[in-house]
This record gives C-alpha cells, structure tokens and sequence, in this order.
C-alpha cells in the first residue's frame, strides 16, 4: 500500500512538473508569434504611467499599437488600464496623450480605465468593444506576458490574434528568465483552478 501511494505521488509530482514545462514552453514560443492580417482594434494591456506620463514599458506598447495602425491591420486602438493608488490619471488616458502626442487621431482611439489586472483589461474592454461594434483583436503587451493576455482573451471568448512588442523595457537574461517563471505560474494557477477545480474567476 505503502509503495502504491510513493508511485502515485511520484506520478502526480512528474505530472506537475511535466504541465509547468509545457506552460513555460508556451509563453516562449508565443513571445515570437506576430500577427501581420487586419483586424478591428489593437488591445493594448495597461502598464505603469507617472504623472500620466506612461513608463517605458508601456510606451512600448503603445508605440506597437501606432505601427499596427499606421501600417493599416487595425481601425482603432483600445487603451486598458485604470486608476493606480493616489493617482488622478488612468493608465488608458496617459496612453491616449501619448498616442495623440504622436500623431494618432482622437477618432481612432478608444480607452478602458477601470482595470487594473491583466484579467481586469480584457473583462472591461470586451464590454467597450461590444458598444463600439468591434469584434476581432490584436493583442499587444510585452512578448513574455503576450500569452497570459491570450489565455484570457480564450476564456472570454474574444476573436483575436496576438503581436507582442518587437522590444521590450524588461532587459537581462536573470531578470526575463523571473518574468518567465512567473507568468508560466499564473497560467498554470489558473488553468488549474477554473478548468479543474472549476473555481470563479474572480476568486
């Protein structure tokens, strides 16, 4: 009995481990996927933004968004992100200046500013599109969190297709070899607790 038990943890521990590659496997591999047909919008997932300036990060995704735009695979560009603590401007408003900044109409842009989550972005800009008559997506986050965004994007059931950033702010072998790790654990938290253990998401 004793043995049996030892097998049957030993294969419940490959198993795991076995799953955690796959998910890391994937998040690698969707870093490189880059959509180039046309779709409706370009969802840009929030970052950090000071004195509704945004960071470098998310200047980069947003500087991808304006190149699918001008390069004629999008119509408009969803802003996401909300309010962080203390500050007076969302993520999505200092996206839409910086964008506008740039060169991008106001007509073409379109923002979401009550998230603050990857899961919270996608939610709230699913119901901003439905109200626009947008449809199909292009998601556009930095290239290691690009296939969490699609797992979600899966799970509520949007049309899309993903091109993560060509750059990106979060730069060292160590420091992109963490993000990895952590964005692989997300993913595989979370297949495991809304597929298997058939949680509420927003537990």
């Amino acid at each position: 009995m004793l043995k049996l038990l030892k097998r049957i943890l030993a294969a419940a521990l490959i198993l795991i481990i076995f799953s955690y590659i796959c998910v890391v496997a994937a998040v690698i591999i969707y870093s490189f996927k880059d959509y180039k047909g046309a779709v409706d919008a370009a969802l840009v997932f929030g970052a950090a933004q000071w004195n509704n300036q945004p960071s470098p990060v998310l200047k980069e995704r947003i500087n991808h968004s304006i190149k699918l735009l001008n390069n004629g695979q999008v119509k408009y560009i969803l802003f996401t992100g909300g309010y962080g603590k203390r500050s007076k401007y969302s993520e999505a408003s200092a996206s839409k200046q910086y964008a506008i900044h740039c060169g991008v109409s106001a007509d073409s842009i379109i923002i979401e500013n009550l998230s603050n989550t990857t899961l919270e972005n996608i939610y709230f800009a699913s119901k901003i599109a439905k109200k626009n008559n947008i449809n199909s997506f292009i998601l556009v986050s930095d290239p290691f969190h690009i296939f969490r965004c699609a797992v979600l994007a899966n799970y509520f059931g949007l049309d899309y297709n993903v091109s993560p950033t060509k750059t990106t702010k979060i730069t060292g072998f160590y420091r992109n070899l963490k993000f990895i790790a952590a964005e692989a654990f997300y993913i595989w938290r979370f297949f495991i607790k809304i597929y298997i253990l058939n949680f509420d998401i927003w537990q």
